[in-house]
């Protein structure tokens, strides 16, 4: 749910990225490190950056440091598709108008740690509106199907 992460190599820890639903695993060289993609990359770029689900595995037998930095926008800023990276993904948008904080709601929904004031808050910012017109049209992206999908099953999960 952020912009991008960066990760240096870790002492006691495995990386890996999920390929293909799989997960592989990821050496950061000793004098190097690993930029991840988020989700508001992908949505600012129009699906030109993609998001990377990725984990961290401990290894309990170690003691060890593991350093991780997270780049969030401010909450208001817009991560509207930018104009440049529509006409570089084909002309079509494919990713909803929201801003930061309209764009984390799903994620937190998702991951099942929003309150119900935070739960209003996403009904009442139209963000699933949005998205329901990018699946009408059939110009949606993956991710954005997806978001679609989960709010869904949460929505009938919760009717019941």
């Amino acid at each position: 749910m952020n912009l991008f992460s960066i990760l240096l190599p870790s002492s006691t820890r495995e990386l890996q990225v999920q390929q293909n639903y799989k997960w592989i695993d990821i050496e950061i060289p000793i004098n190097g490190f690993l930029v991840i993609c988020g989700g508001k990359l992908e949505n600012l770029s129009n699906g030109y950056f993609r998001s990377a689900w990725y984990r961290v595995c401990a290894q309990t037998e170690k003691e060890g440091y593991a350093i991780a930095y997270f780049a969030h926008p401010r909450l208001l800023d817009s991560m509207d598709p930018r104009p440049n990276s529509i006409s570089m993904t084909g002309g079509i948008v494919k990713y909803p108008q929201a801003s930061s904080l309209e764009l984390t709601l799903p994620r937190l929904r998702e991951l099942k740690v929003a309150s119900p004031e935070f739960l209003q808050m996403e009904q009442d910012s139209g963000i699933l509106d949005r998205i329901k017109d990018l699946l009408d049209r059939g110009v949606a992206s993956e991710s954005v199907i997806k978001t679609y999908q989960i709010w869904k099953k949460w929505e009938e999960f919760n009717t019941e």
